[in-house]
C-alpha cells in the first residue's frame, strides 16, 4: 500500500509543479482524502493497495453524497482519482 501511496504522491507533486487550475484543484482536494484513507488503513491494520483504494473511494462517495462539490467538480476529482490510482 505504501508504494501506491508514494506513487500517487509523486504524481501529485508533478501536478503541483505544472498542472492547470483544474488539475491543481482536483489533486489538492484529493490530498486530504488520501491522507485520511492512509490513516484509516493503518488504524484498521488493512495495508493492502485494494484496501487503500476502497477507503479513498468510500471517502469520495461520502463527500459527493454530502454535496461537498458541484457535479462538474466531482467529475474533475473522479477523473483525477482515476489518473492517480493507475499503477
Amino acid at each position: 500500500m505504501y508504494s501506491l501511496y508514494e506513487k500517487i504522491e509523486q504524481k501529485v507533486a508533478a501536478i503541483l509543479d505544472g498542472g492547470c487550475n483544474d488539475e491543481l484543484f482536483a489533486s489538492g482536494y484529493l490530498s486530504g482524502h488520501l491522507s485520511l484513507a492512509l490513516a484509516q488503513c493503518e488504524q484498521q491494520h488493512t495495508l493492502t493497495e485494494q484496501d487503500f483504494k476502497q477507503q479513498v473511494e468510500l471517502g469520495l462517495a461520502q463527500a459527493f453524497k454530502a454535496k461537498e462539490l458541484t457535479p462538474p467538480d466531482q467529475i474533475l476529482v473522479q477523473d483525477m482519482w482515476a489518473f492517480l490510482s493507475q499503477s
